[in-house]
């Protein structure tokens, strides 16, 4: 079989056919939920975004809550809040992530917003909507957008938590120096008898330490109390 392609002659000699093309993949539209206490601004990104392939604002998921506001005060933190309880992510496992488009914003309610999911902080005066497109993209990917004030700002908080934990015996993980070497014991491979031995205490006060590990922590089982010290850097 042949075809003649620009004007030259081309055939697949081992399939006898036109060798087949990747076909591109399309991601899905990030699935967006919109929060904006001026409806006419709301309405007006809504209708934007209906236009955007990369963006789906009429799903009945979310992968993201993008905010728009001149400030971030009281009342707009428990909107977000009320907001954010009722989405559901499209993936298991997921949660919505927080976009925020606003003119200022105190320190105070950063750190808040970063335990909300925080994936970007735009400057509302000078940004547009291809940059709060790409923030959402990023945003379902898991990826920042931050002003580097803000990085430095956050950088020097999780300086200051760590020295914290670290005058009251426990680590960014959560954990306390025992904890963390039975959990590193474990991920080298010990079992409970051989990490008993190790640090010479019994196997039924390792299972308790780690039995108060998940406890504590929300973890499902002792795997999953090594990956979290992983995760963290603990170990």
């Amino acid at each position: 079989m042949t075809a003649s392609v620009g004007g030259r002659t081309t055939r697949n000699a081992a399939a006898g056919r036109f060798p087949d093309l990747p076909v591109p993949v399309r991601s899905a539209p990030v699935a967006t939920r919109v929060l904006c206490a001026d409806p006419v601004l709301a309405d007006g990104a809504n209708a934007y975004l209906r236009g955007r392939a990369e963006v789906d604002v009429d799903a009945g998921v979310a992968d993201a809550l993008l905010v728009f506001s001149s400030t971030v005060d009281q009342a707009l933190r428990e909107s977000i809040e009320a907001t954010l309880a009722d989405l559901v992510a499209p993936r298991p496992g997921a949660t919505p992530r927080l976009v925020l488009v606003v003119d200022e914003m105190a320190e105070r309610h950063l750190w808040w917003a970063v335990g909300r999911g925080l994936c970007a902080v735009l400057p509302r005066g000078t940004t547009s909507w291809d940059d709060v497109v790409a923030a959402l993209v990023k945003a379902r990917a898991g990826d920042a957008e931050l002003p580097s004030s803000t990085v430095g700002w956050l950088l020097d908080q999780v300086r200051t938590l760590d020295a914290r934990l670290a005058a009251v015996g426990v680590n960014a993980a959560g954990l306390t120096a025992r904890e963390t070497e039975i959990l590193r014991l474990f991920a080298a491979g010990l079992e409970t008898a051989d990490v008993a031995r190790e640090l010479n205490y019994s196997e039924r006060t390792i299972k308790s330490i780690v039995f108060a590990v998940k406890e504590r922590l929300g973890l499902r089982n002792r795997a999953h109390a090594v990956a979290h010290a992983f995760r963290v850097g603990a170990i």
